[in-house]
C-alpha cells in the first residue's frame, strides 16, 4: 500500500486490511498518534514505512505486538518522543530499525535491543539518546 497525502490517518485504518506486507507512507504530511497508528494486527506484514511525516507521541512499550514478522520498521523525521520501547525482544525478526531524527528523551537505550538477533541496520542518530555502555556491546 502507498499513499500520497496529507492530514490525519483515520482509526481502523488497517483493521480489516489483514493481507498487507508492504505498508508505505513515507514523505507525506501525515500526522497523529503514533501510538494509535500502530495498533493493528497483521501477522504477514514484513514492512512499515512512516518516514518524513509528522507523527507524534510516545512509541508503545509493546511495538512488535500483533506485527510478529516485522522486518523493517522506518519512523525516521517525525515528531515522536518519550523514552525508547522496552520490549525489542519481541521484535525477533527486525532486520532495519530506523529511528533517527526524532526527539527521544535524553537516557539508556533499552538493554533488549541487543537481543535482535536478525537485526541488520540500526540508525538511531539525531535523538537525545546516549548509551556508551550499549554502543560498546553493539560493536
Amino acid at each position: 500500500m502507498r499513499l500520497k497525502s496529507k492530514g490525519e490517518i483515520p482509526k481502523g485504518m488497517f483493521r480489516d486490511l489483514t493481507q498487507l506486507r508492504i505498508v508505505d507512507l513515507e514523505y507525506n504530511q501525515l500526522s497523529g498518534n503514533i501510538s494509535s497508528i500502530l495498533k493493528f494486527n497483521n501477522s504477514l506484514l514484513q514492512e512499515l514505512h512512516l518516514s518524513y511525516n509528522n507523527f507524534s507521541g510516545n512509541l508503545p512499550s509493546n511495538i512488535c505486538h500483533g506485527l510478529p514478522n516485522l522486518r523493517v520498521f522506518d519512523l525516521y523525521h517525525n515528531d515522536i518522543s518519550g523514552n525508547m520501547p522496552t520490549l525489542w525482544h519481541q521484535c525477533e525478526e527486525m532486520e532495519q530499525l530506523r529511528l533517527s531524527f526524532n526527539g527521544f528523551n535524553k537516557g539508556p537505550m533499552p538493554g533488549d535491543i541487543q537481543n535482535m538477533t536478525k537485526l541488520q541496520q540500526l540508525y538511531l542518530s539525531d535523538n537525545n539518546m546516549e548509551d556508551e555502555i550499549l554502543a560498546k556491546r553493539l560493536l
